[in-house]
């Protein structure tokens, strides 16, 4: 016998889209064929099953409650992914400047040849390679610290930061008091010395 066919209308029945003719046809081959009957019994009984368990409501509130929980997650996941990015971006950026100073810290002879080519003041010139010839000695008591096991890289980091805002601040003061004092010493420039410098 051929059930495929009937076993296309059992599904049809279950889904409710059987025509009467079909349903008809159903019933008789039903009658005759045990498998099929089987079959239709055991979807019937699937069906009840999961209509039966379909009929529990949900609380009247469950819609707002899972937006606002859904809410709640899209807020912290933002929060999260600034958190993120604002530690890999500092630490990029410090170990950017570490790099960068561990390079100008040895090239600071060069660096101060530069700067006072450039027209840069000696005493700005000076302060900046005082300060990188500070960073380079730092940056070798920190290897050799380091590679004895005697600080933790914490440590290390806090200190660093540390000392590097201190030098700066003491050397952006410095800087000030050089260049107020440089004006005050100038003199006032009249008609004559203007024209004198520019014949020069």
């Amino acid at each position: 016998m051929n059930c495929e066919k009937y076993k296309d209308y059992i599904m049809k029945h279950m889904d409710k889209t059987i025509t009467e003719t079909e349903q008809i046809e159903l019933d008789e081959h039903l009658k005759r064929c045990s498998e099929c009957r089987l079959e239709y019994d055991e979807l019937k009984n699937i069906v009840s099953v999961l209509e039966e368990r379909s009929c529990v409501e949900p609380p009247a509130d469950f819609e707002n409650m899972v937006m606002k929980k859904i809410n709640v997650l899209d807020i912290y996941h933002k929060k999260q992914r600034k958190k993120r990015i604002l530690i890999y971006g500092f630490a990029f950026i410090f170990a950017f400047m570490t790099v960068l100073l561990m390079f100008a810290a040895l090239c600071r002879e060069s660096i101060l040849g530069l700067l006072l080519a450039a027209g840069v003041s000696e005493s700005l010139s000076y302060a900046v390679y005082g300060f990188l010839t500070r960073m380079d000695l730092f940056l070798a008591y920190m290897a050799y610290v380091s590679g004895s096991g005697k600080m933790a890289f914490s440590d290390f980091y806090y200190l660093l930061i540390g000392l590097v805002v201190i030098v700066l601040m003491s050397k952006t003061h410095e800087i000030k008091s050089v260049r107020v004092h440089q004006k005050s010493e100038l003199p006032p420039q009249t008609e004559k010395n203007k024209k004198r410098k520019l014949i020069n």
